[in-house]
């Protein structure tokens, strides 16, 4: 199985916040990790159906995710680690307002799909560490479906982690 050495690229500041909110086994605690920057706030809602998630610019310094709390579980840490992509990557297009809202299938209007495609990218690898991967295939988890589970993703986050095509 080949796999994509990605590593999540965070600014320093952010990097022991990061390793706060790994546990031993892995398992990224993404909501802790939103809650703990003191410029964006986590809320889940009930949003429209076709809604995953919203990344918007509340006033100069401060953001908001939004994230669909009727989607599964897997979906919003995923959807959240997404937004999360958008504002480090992303908040520029921001500048002037606005919002980025995603779309079920996490597809925003008026963004680019390579910028779509480098949250997904952000959102991926910050949930499943690379390292954490290795650790839990060498323990004797080597399919899909059980490291999906392991680091509570859906099993297409963690193939596309694992590089192989969905």
């Amino acid at each position: 199985m080949a796999m994509v050495k990605i590593r999540v690229d965070l600014p320093e500041e952010h990097r022991v916040l990061y390793t706060s909110c790994l546990s031993r086994n892995g398992y990224v605690d993404v909501n802790r990790f939103i809650e703990k920057l003191p410029e964006v706030v986590l809320s889940k809602l009930d949003l429209d159906p076709r809604i995953s998630g919203v990344l918007a610019k509340e006033d100069e310094n401060r953001y908001k995710i939004f994230v669909n709390i009727n989607e599964s579980e897997e979906k919003q840490r995923f959807t959240a680690a997404h937004e999360l992509g958008h504002y480090f990557l992303h908040r520029d297009l921001l500048d002037t307002g606005g919002r980025i809202e995603d779309r079920y299938i996490l597809k925003a209007e008026g963004v680019s799909d390579e910028k779509e495609d480098e949250a997904n990218r952000f959102a991926s690898t910050f949930l499943v560490p690379l390292d954490k991967v290795k650790e839990t295939m060498n323990s004797g988890k080597n399919d899909v479906i059980s490291l999906a589970e392991h680091f509570g993703v859906s099993v297409i986050a963690m193939a596309n982690r694992l590089g192989i095509p969905t």
